[in-house]
């Protein structure tokens, strides 16, 4: 089997390296106390950069945390239940947006 124990260490070793600290980047899960959100090594990931492209964007950076990032993500993802939910947003001039991130709006949340 691929993923034996000793890979569930190493994963582990891994997750160590992300910090969730109150005063660092809104609380956000981080990579090592540095000022590089999990989310932002995921969305890079998710754009197609490679571990070492991410690399020579970010000197900060080591090649085990992305493989950090993929495995707190990977954590995450362990849920019980998803329950759907609608977003209905605004933008500030009126004009009407579903789920859109790019624009700055007031949503309201309805449970589907």
């Amino acid at each position: 089997m691929w993923y034996d124990s000793r890979r569930r260490s190493e994963a582990i070793n891994l997750i160590e390296r992300i910090t969730i600290q109150p005063d660092l980047c809104h609380g956000k899960p981080t990579v090592r106390g540095l000022r590089y959100p999990v989310e932002m090594i995921l969305e890079l990931l998710s754009f197609g950069m490679t571990p070492d492209e991410i690399l020579a964007d970010y000197e900060d950076l080591e090649r085990e945390d992305s493989f950090a990032a993929l495995a707190f993500a990977t954590r995450l993802s362990r849920i019980k239940r998803i329950e759907l939910v609608t977003l209905t947003c605004r933008t500030y001039t009126g004009a009407p947006v579903l789920g859109s991130i790019f624009y700055p709006k007031t949503c309201t949340t309805v449970n589907t």
